[in-house]
C-alpha cells in the first residue's frame, strides 16, 4: 500500500456557464418534462459541510461518484509515487479505503474517474496504460487528462478487474475520459481521444453496450461528433429515459476553447444537437467555462460548474485565472441559479479563489458532493451541499377502503376510497386486493370518492389496501387495510334444507 497520499479532486477540463439567448432544450415529450413540477426555484441550500478524507493536498485529479445505495463516495487520491488511485469513503468521512492500490492485475499507474453502475455491482474507471509513447511524462495521463487511458471495470462483488478498451499507445495518441453508465445499466458513454490537437485534445463521444456475460465487456461502439467545433467533448451522462445524452462541447464557430457550453443530443437523431447554456463568447453571448453537468435523480435540474460572472481568458494556463462555482438549471436549461459563493467574500462558504470541479448527487437528490480546489492554500476538499426542496407534494394517505368484510367466491364486491392532494392535483389509485395488485386507475379529482369492483377466485382471508399518486408521479403511503373473508359459494336449496334440519348439519360436521 502507498504510505503517503494526497487528496485529488478533478480540475482538468472544468467549465463555466451562464444562460443567454432564448433557445431552450425542447425534448420534453421523451423526457416527460411536463410531469416535473420542481424547478431550480424550489431548491434552497440549507447546509454546506466539508468532507476532507485523510490525505494531503493536490490540484488535479478525477471525477467522484455517489454509490446507488448512498453508502459510498468514490474519489481520486494521489500517492507518494505521484500516481492516483481510487478510494471510497462514507459520506460521514469514515471507512476510507483504496480500491485500486498495488493490484497486480492493473497497470499501477494513474487510476481514476470512477462511476458506479446503477446496480451498485460495477465501478468503471480510467487506467493509464502500462507503457505508451509518453512513458517519461505522466502529467497528461492523469485521470482528468485521459491521455493513454483505457477503461476498466471493477466487479464489486467478486473484486475482479476487467479491461474494457485498449486505446492506441503510440501516435496519434489514444485516450479515454469521463465514463458514465446509462440508467438501465446497459450502455456506457465516454470520451474517446482521436489525437492531440487544440488546447485539450481532439475528442469524440463513444456509446457502447455494456455486457456482463461471460465477463464484462463492450459491444457495438458508436461514435458521435455533433458540435460545430467538434474537437472538444466531455461526456456527463444519459437523460432519464436513456434516449439522449448530455456533455460539454464547443458548438459555435470561432469560440474560444476556454469558453465551453453544455449540450444535449438525441441518440436517434445525432444531427439535432442543442445547447443548454449559451456561453460561447460569440454573437453577443458571454464567454464562460461550463462543465460537469449532472442530472438530479429527481430528473428536474442539472448541477454544473460555471465561471460566471468571472469569465475566461485566452491563455491556456487556466489554473492561474479560472474561478468557478456551482449552479443549478432546469432540465431544459432554463432558470439558471447560482448556489455556492466560494469565490465571494462575505458569504459563509467563502474560501478565496476557488475552482469547483466534478460533482455527484446522492440517490434521492437532496445532497450534492462537489470537489473544490482552493488556490491560496493549495488544498482540495469534497464539499457536501444539502438542499431543502420545495414544490410538489404527494397525495395524503387514502382513506381506509370501505366495503364488505365477508363474501363468496366469484361474487363482485364494490369498495370506495378517496384522498386529498395538497396541491389540488388529480390523482391515480392502485389497489392491493390480497390476491393481486391492480394497475394505476384514473386520474380522479382530489377529494373525489371513487368506487371500484373486485372478484376473488378462491376462499381465504384477504387484506385490502389502496395508494395514490399525483399526475407528477409522487406517491402516497398505502392506506390502512380492510380485511375480508371469502368463503365458498353454497347452493341456496341446501341452505334452506339445513335451516329446517339443523341436527343434520351437526351430523355432517361430525362426520367430516
Amino acid at each position: 500500500m502507498k504510505k503517503k497520499i494526497i487528496l485529488i479532486i478533478c480540475l482538468v477540463f472544468i467549465a463555466g456557464v451562464t444562460m443567454a439567448g432564448n433557445q431552450k432544450f425542447d425534448y420534453t415529450e421523451s423526457i416527460m418534462l411536463p410531469l416535473m413540477k420542481t424547478t431550480t426555484s424550489n431548491y434552497t441550500v440549507v447546509a454546506i459541510t466539508t468532507l476532507t478524507p485523510p490525505g494531503g493536498v493536490g490540484n488535479y485529479g478525477g471525477q467522484m461518484d455517489w454509490s446507488p445505495d448512498g453508502e459510498w463516495i468514490t474519489y481520486d487520491v494521489q500517492g507518494e509515487d505521484g500516481f492516483t488511485d481510487i478510494y471510497k469513503i462514507r459520506p460521514d468521512g469514515t471507512d476510507n479505503e483504496c480500491l485500486t492500490c498495488d493490484n497486480f492485475v492493473l497497470p499501477n499507474r494513474h487510476h481514476g474517474q470512477s462511476a458506479w453502475h446503477p446496480s451498485g455491482r460495477y465501478l468503471v474507471f480510467q487506467a493509464e496504460k502500462t507503457s505508451h509513447f509518453m512513458d517519461s511524462w505522466h502529467r497528461p495521463c492523469r485521470p482528468g487528462g485521459g491521455l493513454y487511458n483505457d477503461l476498466w471495470v471493477l466487479d464489486m462483488e467478486s473484486e475482479e478487474f476487467y479491461q474494457l478498451t485498449d486505446v492506441r499507445s503510440g501516435l496519434p495518441a489514444g485516450g479515454s475520459l469521463h465514463p458514465h453508465f446509462s440508467h438501465d445499466g446497459k450502455k456506457l458513454i465516454w470520451g474517446d481521444l482521436e489525437g492531440i490537437t487544440g488546447s485539450y485534445g481532439n475528442w469524440r463521444m463513444a456509446v457502447a453496450d455494456f455486457v456482463t456475460s461471460p465477463i464484462p465487456h463492450l459491444e457495438n461502439v458508436t461514435y458521435y461528433e455533433p458540435a460545430i467545433m467538434d474537437n472538444w467533448y466531455e461526456t456527463h451522462g444519459f437523460g432519464p429515459d436513456d434516449s439522449w445524452i448530455y456533455f460539454t462541447c464547443t458548438d459555435v464557430e470561432g469560440m474560444n476553447e476556454n469558453a465551453m457550453d453544455i449540450g444535449v443530443m438525441k441518440l436517434s437523431n445525432p444531427d439535432d444537437m442543442r445547447r443548454l447554456t449559451f456561453s460561447s463568447g460569440m454573437n453577443g453571448e458571454p464567454a464562460e467555462w461550463d462543465e460537469h453537468a449532472h442530472l438530479s435523480p429527481r430528473n428536474d435540474v442539472f448541477a454544473y460548474v460555471s465561471s460566471s460572472p468571472y469569465g475566461v481568458k485566452d491563455n491556456s494556463k487556466y489554473g492561474n485565472w479560472l474561478k468557478t462555482d456551482v449552479w443549478l438549471m432546469n432540465i431544459n436549461g432554463s432558470e439558471p441559479k447560482r448556489i455556492t459563493y466560494f469565490n465571494e467574500p462575505g458569504y459563509p462558504e467563502y474560501e478565496g479563489d476557488t475552482i469547483c470541479a466534478d460533482n455527484a448527487w446522492n440517490p434521492d437528490g437532496t445532497k450534492l458532493a462537489v470537489g473544490i480546489y482552493v488556490k491560496d492554500t493549495g488544498e482540495t476538499h469534497i464539499k457536501i451541499i444539502e438542499f431543502s426542496i420545495d414544490g410538489n407534494h404527494p397525495p395524503d394517505k387514502p382513506i381506509k377502503p370501505n366495503g364488505p368484510t365477508s363474501g363468496k367466491i366469484g361474487v363482485k364486491y364494490v369498495y370506495t376510497t378517496s384522498t386529498t392532494d395538497p396541491d389540488g392535483d388529480r390523482v391515480y389509485y392502485k389497489w392491493d386486493w390480497g390476491d393481486n395488485i391492480s394497475s394505476w386507475m384514473g386520474p380522479f379529482n382530489s377529494n373525489e370518492i371513487i368506487s371500484v369492483e373486485h372478484i376473488w377466485g378462491s376462499k381465504g382471508k384477504y387484506e385490502i389496501r389502496v395508494k395514490a399518486k399525483d399526475i407528477h408521479g409522487e406517491e402516497s403511503p398505502w392506506s390502512d387495510s380492510l380485511s375480508i373473508t371469502i368463503r365458498k359459494k353454497s347452493f341456496r336449496l341446501l341452505e334452506r334444507f339445513m335451516e329446517r334440519l339443523p341436527w343434520l348439519e351437526q351430523l355432517l360436521s361430525v362426520s367430516r
